[in-house]
């Protein structure tokens, strides 16, 4: 691992010698952890937060008689006692269904190559790099708030279980966000945002003074756009969207838990159910190099993989965590993840995609007389099938060709009719992993999210009647 000495003296020793406590559960799996991050904020002209920590801590996870124990800690010291006070949790449970699929032992270490470490930058020198863009969006006529954001995180984390497992792995992530706002005609607030953020280099925020320059025209260009004149367009949706939308409205249904734990949805995501056009692809999977959901191995030691959810238009197949894979009689993809050593793993999204197509944005383009072209995600909100997101940007598409500017545009409809309207698939996909997900009280969850273009027909877009 890069720099750090082990969490522990002899940890693997130790560990190897705490999981013999468990002699009796199904499954004894332990976590260790240890983070830095560092967490800066400007709203307007003042500086709202200041966070620079170092955490430290475990977690052990016991199986007995079909029941979760779970216990978390600071002190590593006294390992066996967690593995005992896990085990004691599970028992006071009673006996309960949970099985899991069976599992391979692994034994690998994962360090990252890091090009400029965030951990040796001062933080004054962050704080005033991020102050000076804030300042440069501020100084821009029309501009009457912003907020200027830096975060990082860099965490090691070692995982064994009875099954045999040893694993280090390690991941960072430096992200600056830029939001500018302005009020549009009917003294609504409208914002333009962008971002710069790397897994490997602090050096990807430093000179971005054009950067907080284009945010901040930006949002005054929006807010002096025309309203868009809400019905139901051929919308084309750009790659960061498509992203998007892609992870809230169709990944959550994928994951196995959710499946498992609703009886109906089993039958209406019925594996082999036609989705959507041949075209149509969507993938999950670890293995995606160097973005947010990248890792080898899962918090269960589960092996990283690529998995086609739907395949040429069907559902093929869905996320799973060993438990969950038992459970459905099916296999495990990798998707086990815990926020931190404070919480027990659940199934969750890697990196989450619409798969590129064979068409071009012009071919695109080209048939439709009227139309919206949405671009970036600005908010949004799911209901199983139900969804609702606003575009950062919005066109109007005119005989062939993107027009002008419009504001507050947003698509909705129902998923399964959504992804049955999309007719054409472009072949330029982008990957974005600026973004955190959350679910079950454990968030932000660093994920990847990608697509290329995408064009819909009949959606609903909202907006003035």
């Amino acid at each position: 691992m890069s720099k750090e000495v082990a969490l522990l003296p002899n940890v693997r020793e130790r560990l190897d010698e705490a999981l013999k406590t468990g002699a009796d559960a199904a499954e004894v799996e332990i976590r260790l952890e240890e983070t830095e991050s560092t967490n800066i904020a400007f709203q307007k002209d003042a500086l709202e937060t200041l966070d620079k920590g170092v955490s430290a801590g475990g977690c052990v996870r016991a199986l007995v008689n079909g029941s979760w124990g779970f216990a978390s800690f600071n002190s590593l010291e006294n390992l066996p006692g967690r593995v005992e006070q896990a085990i004691s949790v599970a028992k006071a449970l009673g006996s309960g269904t949970g099985k899991l699929f069976p599992h391979e032992p692994h034994t690998d270490s994962i360090p990252i190559v890091i090009k400029r470490d965030p951990r040796d930058v001062p933080v004054t020198e962050t704080l005033d790099l991020i102050k000076n863009y804030n300042e440069i969006m501020l100084k821009s006529e029309g501009i009457v708030s912003t907020l200027s954001r830096y975060m990082h995180f860099h965490y090691r984390r070692i995982f064994a279980n009875k099954s045999g497992s040893f694993i280090e792995q390690e991941k960072m992530r430096a992200t600056m966000v830029l939001l500018a706002m302005a009020p549009d005609p009917d003294g609504m607030m409208q914002d333009a945002r962008n971002f710069a953020s790397s897994l490997i280099d602090y050096d990807v925020i430093l000179g971005k003074e054009a950067l907080a320059d284009e945010v901040a025209k930006r949002a005054i260009e929006v807010a002096n756009a025309p309203r868009v004149k809400g019905g139901v367009y051929p919308v084309i949706v750009d790659p960061d969207l498509t992203g998007t939308f892609v992870h809230e409205a169709f990944g959550h249904l994928s994951e196995a838990d959710f499946v498992y734990e609703n009886k109906d949805w089993q039958k209406i995501l019925t594996l082999g159910r036609k989705m959507g056009r041949p075209i149509l692809n969507i993938t999950d999977g670890a293995t995606v190099p160097d973005q947010g959901g990248t890792y080898k191995f899962d918090d269960e030691g589960t092996p990283a993989q690529l998995t086609w959810l739907v395949k040429d238009g069907i559902l093929n197949d869905r996320l799973h965590s060993r438990e969950t894979a038992e459970a459905l009689g099916e296999k495990p993809t990798g998707n086990a993840r815990a926020i931190n050593y404070r919480h027990a793993p659940i199934v969750r999204m890697t990196n989450t995609s619409i798969e590129p197509g064979p068409n071009t944005l012009d071919e695109m383009l080209a048939d439709i007389k009227y139309g919206i072209y949405a671009v970036r995600p600005h908010g949004g909100q799911t209901s199983l099938e139900q969804f609702t997101f606003g575009a950062d940007e919005g066109f109007e598409i005119v005989d062939g060709k993107i027009g002008k500017r419009l504001r507050n545009v947003s698509i909705s409809g129902n998923l399964f009719k959504t992804l049955e309207n999309i007719d054409m698939i472009s072949d330029d996909r982008k990957w974005e992993s600026v973004g955190g997900c959350g679910k079950g009280e454990q968030a932000p969850l660093p994920v990847g999210t990608g697509g290329p273009h995408i064009r819909i027909q009949d959606c609903i877009v909202g907006g003035e009647s």
